[in-house]
């Protein structure tokens, strides 16, 4: 518990979705794209003070300045640090399967504070990026039961929206 209280309370947490077919694999660009071109400036409340970008090989720092990556391959991610110098996200494709994975990492007092930080995360950036208010949907089955990719999906919509709800 002493570690606990000196360093605080951990809680790192990833989420992966399933986009199948050729229009899969142009959605997680398309994601990646608009990360990197439409940046989050904050989370929460809290400011984005660094975007490290591993496919551009560049570190980039609110106040404007900018600095290679080094030391480490190119390869098709993004991370997020904020202004608590404890919370961050990344997000990225996976190498052998057709999702796109996102991590988040936050620290507060006490575990259930940072689970709760966690969650609403995870929420925003999900508002964020797909421009979809999960708190709107009444869970009523249409999108699911007109969609074509049902069968295929990991998670159903009705499934997404309960995730990001909880």
């Amino acid at each position: 518990q002493d570690i606990y209280k000196k360093y605080g309370y951990f809680v790192e947490q990833t989420n992966a979705y399933t986009m199948p077919g050729k229009d899969g694999m142009e959605r997680m660009a398309n994601i990646l794209n608009s990360l990197r071109d439409n940046a989050p400036t904050t989370i929460n409340g809290l400011e984005v003070i660094k975007t490290t970008d591993y496919l551009t090989q560049t570190i980039s720092y609110k106040c404007g300045t900018e600095k290679p990556l080094e030391g480490l391959p190119k390869s098709n991610v993004l991370r997020y640090d904020l202004s608590d110098e404890k919370s961050y996200f990344i997000v990225r494709p996976s190498g052998t399967e057709p999702k796109i994975k996102f991590y988040f990492g936050v620290c507060e007092n006490s575990s259930s504070e940072a689970q709760a930080k966690l969650n609403k995360y995870i929420k925003e950036i999900i508002l964020q990026k797909s421009g979809v208010n999960p708190k709107k949907c009444m869970v009523c089955g249409k999108c699911s039961g007109t969609c074509p990719n049902y069968d295929s999906m990991e998670y159903h919509p009705h499934q997404f929206v309960q995730m990001v709800e909880n």
